[in-house]
């Protein structure tokens, strides 16, 4: 009998290992409930999947945008400038002062700086993990390459196209585009923080191929996606 319930007691514990969710499906869950979020435009639950940290820094972009003087506009970090530069842009501030930080999240959705990955194309890649931090290395999905080409005119050329077709699609990693998480209490948050030190490298190195200084790097990118610019965009926004 005692061999019995010790046979039961092992399948359980095998059982329930086996139902224990391991730490990167938990890490693609939480990118997903964040997906998801931004989707419905949520920023509740898109602010629950982030760092207390994370929220802050989207207060702080706040205040800056309304207070930085333009010698402290210039002197931000690249990923904090384009936030900025973005609000200052668009936003008057009478109607900045009266957000809170989930009424500005909903905004950066609106204005597609919050958008579904999935909606471009971007799909995770692949996670790493090493103790309390992740990292989820961002991909596309492209068309598997055919051994066919164009090379033999129009009629290789669309030989070539419905044989990559039928070959279906693969995950290709997007050099540096990356999504950092930590784990807090045993859950899984978007580290914002972490991120944008990422983000900065790579501003500063597109600007340094544009041989542009970063700020002026950044102003000309937000002219070119919104189609204008304030004259007054250094200046602070409460001004």
């Amino acid at each position: 009998m005692r061999f019995g319930v010790l046979l039961i007691l092992l399948s359980l514990a095998l059982f329930q290992s086996g139902c224990k969710q391991k730490p990167k499906d938990a890490v693609l869950d939480q990118y997903k409930a964040g997906e998801s979020a931004i989707a419905v435009k949520n920023a509740t639950d898109y602010r629950n999947t982030m760092t207390t940290e994370s929220a802050l820094r989207y207060q702080e972009i706040m205040r800056l945008a309304l207070e930085a003087s333009a010698e402290e506009t210039r002197q931000l970090a690249p990923s904090i400038l384009a936030q900025v530069l973005l609000v200052r842009n668009r936003l008057s501030a009478e109607r900045l002062r009266k957000m809170s930080v989930d009424d500005f999240l909903v905004w950066e959705m609106d204005e597609g700086a919050l958008v579904v990955d999935k909606e471009m194309g971007i799909v995770p890649y692949k996670v790493s993990i090493n103790g309390d931090e992740a990292v989820i290395q961002m991909g596309e999905e492209v068309a598997k390459q055919s051994r066919r080409s164009g090379r033999f005119g129009r009629r290789g050329l669309v030989t070539g196209l419905i044989s990559a077709a039928a070959a279906g699609t693969e995950i290709v990693p997007i050099e540096g585009l990356t999504i950092r998480y930590r784990k807090i209490n045993g859950f899984w948050y978007y580290d914002l923080i972490a991120d944008n030190a990422d983000a900065d490298s790579a501003i500063t190195e597109a600007a340094t191929e544009e041989k542009l200084p970063v700020p002026e790097y950044l102003r000309a990118a937000e002219e070119d996606a919104h189609g204008t610019i304030k004259q007054t965009i250094w200046e602070p926004l409460g001004k």
